[in-house]
């Protein structure tokens, strides 16, 4: 198995064979992926109960590293290896068979086509993987589809631009990375998908979301568990496919082993871990619903009333809205300041806009984040409604003073 067979099932951004022409050479480069960050990632496991699921999938499994390494250390859970490259696959069942491992069953599939009923698993891990997807929102559905209610969904992934750190710096390093996140966009894939994970998670129905750094130094794991997980011939693709600059390419090779003779030199690098637990669909809607109703916009008739208690009531209203939370129970409302109501500086342009185009009261983002309470605000603008035109833009005031 010395050649990728270039007619392998294709999906994404990450193919073997645009990595490296020699199919044996990646898969190791993908172990030592896998053990450089091992001993990290497995305290997060064990943190959020792998050893207590009954059905995990690793999902995008390449050469079964890493489920290999998961089912060795949870040996009463029953993992699902589901890859689609059909010789990673092969791979994968000669290497479980010969090592007698029988917790892993290795399925030929993708995200969106596999054999799996809905509800299947306890927990899903996709390692590596979306940062190489044409369409996330495609891949989030499906997994949501299936995970068992209230199972847990966990993603560790690349953000290129915190990828690898020397000392000292190796400027053409990060030509190099500039290039393979180049690459990585054309083909459909996004290197920083990283810093994203976790507003993906909540935008698609995950709850008790949690992000972890899984951090590694050469201080600690030494330089050849660095050596081993990157790989010359990523960046020989890269000069194939017109992507880097032959003399960007010699000049790196260069730094880079003017670095490995320096004596104290390191290397750094890291991967997002990110975790959340699948909601409750049917709960989630009720809550929704019943916070839409309660904290619900105001009438147009209450927005253009202005007695001291309708605009006291607007604001209230429009305040909720912005910062999403109930003030019903808030003690001395009108004398809290709007910070610490939670109005920040996102909300106060909100604010600002919505009181110039209700009242015809223009008031300054400075202004509503000083010492501004909402009975300052009734007051700001009942005055201007009696004539007297006040402009808020830049004003300084004491606390309790307009």
């Amino acid at each position: 198995m010395s050649k990728v067979d270039e007619k392998s099932d294709r999906s994404g951004s990450y193919v073997s064979s645009l990595f490296s022409s020699d199919v044996d050479n990646e898969i190791k480069r993908l172990q030592a992926q896998v053990d450089l960050f091992w001993e990290e990632e497995r305290l997060l496991y064990d943190c959020y109960g792998m050893a207590d699921m009954s059905s995990v999938l690793d999902c995008g499994s390449g050469p079964g590293h890493l489920v290999k390494r998961l089912a060795l250390q949870y040996p009463n859970v029953k993992f699902f290896s589901l890859e689609m490259d059909s010789t990673y696959c092969a791979y994968q069942n000669t290497t479980f068979h010969d090592e007698n491992i029988d917790n892993i069953s290795v399925c030929h599939g993708t995200i969106e086509q596999n054999e799996f009923p809905p509800g299947s698993f306890d927990a899903i891990v996709i390692r590596l993987v979306l940062e190489h997807v044409p369409n996330v929102k495609a891949s989030f559905i499906a997994l949501k589809k299936l995970l068992k209610p209230a199972g847990r969904l966990f993603v560790i992934d690349n953000d290129f631009s915190l990828h690898l750190k020397t000392t000292p710096d190796v400027e053409s390093l990060d030509l190099l990375y500039k290039a393979y996140c180049n690459a990585r966009l054309a083909e459909g894939g996004d290197p920083y998908i990283g810093r994203k994970l976790p507003t993906l998670f909540k935008n698609y129905g995950f709850s008790d979301i949690e992000l972890q750094t899984v951090t590694v130094h050469s201080e600690f794991s030494g330089d050849r568990a660095f050596l081993k997980s990157e790989s010359s011939a990523v960046g020989m693709v890269l000069v194939k496919n017109g992507f880097l600059e032959p003399e960007v390419f010699d000049k790196l090779a260069v730094e880079w082993r003017n670095l490995l003779a320096i004596e104290d030199h390191s290397f750094m690098r890291l991967l997002f871990f990110c975790t959340g637990i699948l909601k409750d669909e049917d709960l989630l809607e009720k809550i929704t619903t019943t916070t839409e109703e309660h904290i619900a916009e105001p009438n147009s008739a209450s927005a253009t009333d202005t007695t001291p208690e309708s605009i006291n009531n607007f604001l209230k209203h429009e305040i909720e809205r912005l910062i999403k939370q109930d003030l019903t129970a808030v003690e001395n409302l009108n004398s809290q300041t709007l910070i610490h109501l939670g109005i920040d500086s996102i909300s106060a342009i909100d604010l600002t806009e919505t009181i110039e185009k209700t009242f015809a009261v223009s008031v300054s983002t400075v202004y509503l984040l000083g010492e501004t309470n909402i009975g300052m605000l009734v007051d700001l603008i009942q005055k201007s409604e009696n004539g007297l035109h006040i402009n808020f833009q830049d004003s300084v005031h004491e606390e309790g003073e307009i």
